[in-house]
């Protein structure tokens, strides 16, 4: 009995001396890894949420773009028209040569 106290104090010991420090330093290093996970992680939302903000931004000026074509195209219409018009009634007034 006696024997196997000290096998299991020496076993204890080494476990102590050895190997604990050991698992404690990995432990540390998976720590500081998790950290940097979570860094990386919060940088990656962070970057993701301005992307997508960016990315709004840009629809609505694609979507401003194409409304604004579209009343340049009848302004010009319009404009088209006009000098039609006027013309038609220069000539018709003999205003015109």
């Amino acid at each position: 009995m006696l024997q196997r106290l000290e096998e299991e104090t020496h076993t204890n010991k080494y476990i102590v001396t050895e190997k604990m420090p050991k698992e404690m330093a990995q432990q540390r290093k998976i720590l500081l890894n998790l950290q940097k996970f979570k860094r990386y992680v919060n940088k990656l939302r962070s970057k993701s949420t301005i992307y997508k903000k960016k990315r709004q931004e840009i629809a609505e000026i694609r979507a401003e773009l194409g409304v604004l074509s579209r009343t340049e195209q009848i302004l010009r219409q319009k404009d088209e028209f006009s000098s039609l018009e006027v013309w038609s009634e220069l000539v018709s007034v003999g205003g015109c040569g």
